[in-house]
């Protein structure tokens, strides 16, 4: 990029709005770095650049630590996601914002992993202490959550990585793992490439996609390899049951990341109607056209997550799980994972009704710029 193209892109640009998004998005070290290197402003985003960093060390410490007691104890256990995708897929043990850290275990092994986590400082925080047992509360979600009472460090203890019981059916804490060397001395075990990007696909698609973070991950994991790599690790991730989560992640990573597509997989891809409605509306989320607004994403948000995760699997035996997933009863507060969407449509509802809130149906819209209409195909 010369000083000319440079000046272009900063031109009529709104940075401190545009660290805002790149906030919400939780992309500001990549995008600090992206925008150091071609010479465009980056001091809004310096502060929150040193922090990620700096805290990415101490995680990266924590997980080694905790690694090290998990394996003296003899629980076999991988770290997912956090410090090991940031050097497998950003080269860079800074950039890549986190806040705990995932460690995997067997279910067999989950009570003598929960006494490891106490030894080493951490008390449980969900479920709330005195609520559910831990077998109990690991019998309705895939992961209990810790906080480290000094430090303040949290860890999400999975004996599982997806609530669903038909994805990524295999995959589990006895997955075939590779080391991560985060720097001499100091190596994790994670999923392999393979696993884990179904994993991060089926991850993203559970989470509608809302944040950019997430497809950067996956985007940079297929920037290591060729469009060959790429074609073979949809394959794998069928095979391993990651469903239309692995075809909605490359239509998005392709239309926002540029990932390279094999005319075959292309054409797969854009055959599947309800893979491209799933990227479509993910887009949506995504870059919300209609201006960001953090209490809507707590509320509205949730809705359309939960009726896109009925389209991952086809099925009618998926489907049907899912719904009994949903209309299970949660241990901790009660109610099921339906409540709180409902919940929150019936007060919008009545307050659209009172004149107290919500969008009116008369006010403008932002004009499309053409993102995944889902009967349309996506130029590639």
């Amino acid at each position: 990029m010369n000083a000319a193209d440079v000046a272009r892109c900063a031109a009529g640009v709104d940075w401190q709005l545009f660290a805002a998004l790149a906030r919400r998005h939780r992309v500001q070290g990549l995008v600090y770095r992206a925008l150091s290197q071609a010479g465009l402003p980056a001091a809004p985003l310096a502060a929150d650049a040193r922090r990620i960093a700096t805290d990415n060390l101490r995680l990266a410490a924590e997980s080694v630590r905790l690694h090290r007691r998990m394996a003296a104890a003899d629980v076999p256990a991988l770290l997912v996601k956090g410090v090991a995708l940031g050097m497998l897929a950003y080269r860079d043990l800074g950039v890549k914002m986190g806040w705990d850290i995932d460690l995997l275990v067997a279910p067999a092994r989950l009570e003598t992993a929960a006494a490891v986590l106490g030894e080493a400082g951490y008390r449980c925080s969900l479920p709330s202490p005195g609520t559910v047992s831990l077998a109990e509360w690991h019998a309705f979600s895939k992961e209990s959550v810790w906080r480290h009472e000094m430090s303040g460090i949290h860890v999400e203890l999975h004996s599982a990585l997806v609530d669903h019981p038909l994805l990524l059916p295999d995959v589990g804490a006895w997955s075939p793992a590779q080391l991560v060397e985060l720097s001499p001395g100091m190596v994790l075990p994670t999923l392999t490439t393979d696993t884990l990007f179904a994993y991060l696909c089926v991850h993203g698609a559970a989470s509608g996609w809302r944040r950019l973070k997430w497809l950067a991950d996956v985007a940079a994991l297929l920037a290591r390899g060729d469009v060959l790599e790429t074609e073979r690790l949809y394959h794998r991730s069928q095979a391993l049951g990651a469903g239309r989560a692995a075809g909605q992640a490359l239509l998005l990573s392709h239309r926002h990341f540029g990932t390279v597509l094999t005319p075959q997989l292309a054409a797969a891809l854009h055959a599947d109607r309800t893979a491209r409605l799933l990227a479509w509306a993910a887009a949506r989320m995504m870059l919300d056209e209609e201006g960001y607004d953090a209490a809507a994403e707590r509320t509205w948000g949730t809705l359309p997550i939960h009726l896109a995760q009925f389209l991952l699997l086809p099925g009618w035996r998926y489907r049907t799980v899912e719904m009994r997933r949903k209309l299970t009863p949660d241990p901790h507060v009660g109610g099921s994972r339906w409540a709180y969407p409902v919940r929150v449509l019936a007060r919008r509802w009545r307050e659209a009704r009172a004149g107290e809130g919500g969008r009116s149906r008369h006010a403008p819209r932002a004009q499309s710029d053409g993102r995944f209409k889902p009967d349309q195909t996506a130029p590639l």
